[in-house]
Parts: C-alpha cells; structure tokens; sequence
C-alpha cells in the first residue's frame, strides 16, 4: 500500500480558493515574524518555534492550494533528501 503524505495542520477553510501568489505571500509574512523574533533583543524560545510552525503551516497551505497529490509531495520530499544528502548537508545515517 502506498504511503499517504501527512500534513501536520489542519485545512485552512477557503485554502482552494487561495491563488499561489496570495498564499506565497502569506508565506513570506509568516517567514518575516519568524525574522524579526530571532533577530529580537530579547529572544523567546517560545515565539521563535511558534513563528516557524506558522511557517510550515503557510507552506501545507500553498500545496493544499495547489490540489498536490500524495505522490507528488512524497516524490517532492524524496528529491530534497536526495538533493541534500548530496550536497552533504545530512552528515551520516
């Protein structure tokens, strides 16, 4: 039986009426909070792994807004790792 892609998050209500541009927008709001919570003074742990996960959110967002598939998200997620572990970012397994 073929593996089925999880999402972390649940579906934000309307995400199929979402253009890329809009969501991709939102992504880069979200990757601008997570910015300036790291590059804060006074740093919170806390804020910095809630502004990441909006993050991961706003992206499970764009691929809910694109209808992608199980197989291509898995095959996505392949290509990275393989991708990364070439460039060596993974160290040993």
């Amino acid at each position: 039986m073929e593996a089925k892609y999880t999402f972390v998050f649940p579906k934000i209500k309307g995400c199929e009426d979402l253009t890329m541009q809009e969501q991709m927008a939102k992504i880069n709001e979200e990757a601008y909070e997570l910015q300036t919570e790291i590059l804060s003074e006074k740093k919170s742990r806390r804020w910095i792994l809630l502004e990441a996960m909006n993050v991961i959110h706003a992206v499970e967002t764009l691929f809910r807004s694109m209808y992608a598939t199980d197989a291509e998200l898995e095959a996505a997620v392949a290509e990275t790792m393989y991708d990364n572990q070439i460039r060596g970012y993974y160290g040993e397994q």
